[in-house]
């Protein structure tokens, strides 16, 4: 598309080409085109945020948080990009910054089940133990299928000493 062409095609059918790569689940040719798009000057949260997933599989984090902090300014009620927001943040150490974007991105989205694990996940390595269990708990009621919350619910149970708790 953008490869040895002198056309440069338009936002609306880069972006039509990205949303419909992702539809096929092929994330690679959508990550490729999106970054494409920014380096030709197109500006869109969604090119943003999965040019920072293809940053963040580099251990570009740093790089990531900055597409993510811009993509979030961009969309700020966009909770999935919040959710990566968080997710960035907490991997560069700023963990407070983290949980600002997972309650956000749980505003937006209350049943983001994600959102509640990652905040879950943050407060957690925060110390912040009794509202990490809150998390995990949201996060189970809105996902009971996930195995992940359990797990980390039967954790705490485990680092508080309540075996039964944690076995349950």
């Amino acid at each position: 598309m953008f490869a040895g062409s002198s056309v440069q095609p338009s936002q609306h059918e880069t972006l039509t080409r990205v949303t419909a790569a992702l539809r096929e689940d092929n994330v690679e040719l959508a990550t490729r085109l999106a970054t494409q798009a920014l380096a030709f000057g197109m500006e869109h949260p969604l090119f943003l945020n999965l040019r920072a997933f293809r940053l963040e599989r580099e251990g570009r984090d740093a790089e990531a948080l900055s597409d993510l902090r811009k993509a979030a300014r961009l969309a700020p009620r966009d909770a999935p990009i919040l959710n990566a927001l968080g997710l960035a943040s907490a991997r560069c150490g700023y963990l407070d910054d983290a949980i600002d974007a997972f309650e956000a991105a749980i505003a937006e989205q209350p049943d983001f089940s994600q959102a509640h694990f990652n905040n879950g996940w943050v407060r957690e390595e925060a110390g912040d133990l009794a509202a990490a269990k809150r998390c995990y708990m949201r996060a189970h009621e809105t996902q009971p299928e996930a195995a992940e919350p359990l797990g980390r619910l039967a954790g705490l149970s485990l680092r508080r000493g309540a075996f039964s708790e944690a076995r349950d």
